[in-house]
């Protein structure tokens, strides 16, 4: 009999089991489908691993439940894990402006100090859990074997990165346990965005450095500024996933300026070589493609009169692209929706069954991307440990 079986060996999991290892407790056991640790995390922030935010603002979390969001974070904050992850496992994290990344800047760095924090028989890999059922005060997991525990951790992650093992087992182990109505159903956030607008095709693989506005129904919603990536189903980048966590129903259009507040430049080379076409008289300030695109949306064929470069600049300041839909959850950074955190008590145990916890994006919790959801993951995941370490003393 196990004091707990934490189900899920990625971010949640790990810094679980490392928070009982700092509080003596070391009766357990963590079951993870792959041969290894922290396989989803390992690609995390493109391999460097944004640990957390400085900066970060609860309020812009999604969730079902606002007020227990903000008591889970506040008891193990930001400077919290910058503290445990450096004093407890000997992990040097660097700064760079908000974001906190382990200094070598790579994720198997914060693997490894987890992994080497908890006593290695505490691991069983290849071990894929098919059911939990409740049998009197105990929970008897199925898996490799069979798990007896008095407290269970869900810790499987979302619906995302499906290669990585975070396939949406948890929410049909959950599901055997709980009510449906305790769910939110499942969709992707942090995704790319896909376009119908047929004229964008000839900018596949080109990136711009612009600020980007995402427009809903008619009013605008968020704005971001970063890289914005055009790929043959639509867009990509950091600003672009940014933005699709406001994606509403019915219309809706990413607005971006190619130009910021420079659009001196583009009177000036046309005025220079006015014997040229716009296409070569712009080779130096836009790609030819970009030109072409914005020529043919104004209708003109070569910039002549003020008033055609007048318009061909409001264009690139307000370059409308139409969102027809997003990529799926296999290519989302993090899955929305899942277990409504309102159905967890104030230390994340199931309100209806007794020593049932679950963290991490099992939960209906997601935030933007800089460190907010694995922050969630740090934070949900100690507060479950240190329940359990004070219910078995």
């Amino acid at each position: 009999m196990y004091d707990a079986v934490i189900i899920g060996a990625g971010s949640a999991g790990l810094m679980c089991a490392a928070r009982l290892v700092s509080n003596g407790v070391k009766n357990f056991v963590v079951l993870d489908s792959n041969s290894k640790p922290g396989k989803k995390l390992a690609v995390t922030g493109n391999g460097r691993c944004n640990l957390t935010n400085l900066e970060l603002e609860k309020d812009l979390y999604y969730t079902d439940d606002h007020k227990l969001l903000d008591s889970v974070i506040s008891r193990f904050t930001v400077i919290d894990t910058i503290n445990f992850f450096e004093k407890t496992l000997g992990l040097k994290t660097v700064n760079k402006d908000e974001l906190v990344y382990p200094r070598e800047l790579k994720s198997s760095a914060v693997i490894d100090v987890l992994r080497l924090y908890i006593p290695l028989e505490c691991f069983v890999f290849d071990s894929k859990v098919t059911s939990i059922r409740k049998e009197d005060d105990y929970f008897v997991v199925e898996a490799d074997r069979e798990y007896r525990s008095s407290n269970i951790v869900i810790a499987t992650g979302g619906r995302s990165y499906v290669n990585t093992g975070s396939d949406g087992s948890g929410y049909k182990l959950l599901a055997s346990l709980v009510p449906q109505d305790c769910f939110v159903p499942l969709s992707p956030s942090l995704v790319q965005l896909k376009t119908s607008d047929r004229d964008l095709k000839a900018l596949t693989g080109y990136r711009f450095s612009c600020t980007i506005r995402l427009v809903c129904n008619g009013d605008e919603k968020a704005c971001e500024t970063g890289e914005l990536l055009f790929t043959d189903y639509g867009i990509s980048g950091i600003c672009t996933m940014q933005l699709s966590r406001y994606l509403e129903s019915g219309k809706n259009t990413i607005v971006v300026d190619f130009l910021d507040k420079d659009e001196d430049i583009i009177r000036s080379c046309i005025e220079n070589f006015p014997e040229r076409d716009t296409r070569d008289a712009l080779a130096g300030v836009l790609p030819g493609v970009l030109t072409d695109i914005v020529l043919k949306r104004i209708g003109v064929k070569k910039l002549v009169s003020n008033n055609e470069i007048d318009r061909f600049i409001s264009e690139l300041h307000e370059f409308g692209i139409n969102i027809s839909g997003t990529n799926g959850l296999d290519n989302a950074q993090v899955t929305r929706g899942g277990l409504k955190l309102s159905s967890l008590d104030e230390n994340l145990q199931n309100k209806l069954i007794k020593g049932l916890y679950v963290c991490g994006e099992v939960v209906n919790v997601d935030g933007p991307c800089g460190g907010y959801n694995l922050q969630w993951a740090w934070s949900s995941s100690v507060i479950v440990a240190d329940q359990i370490s004070r219910s078995i003393v």
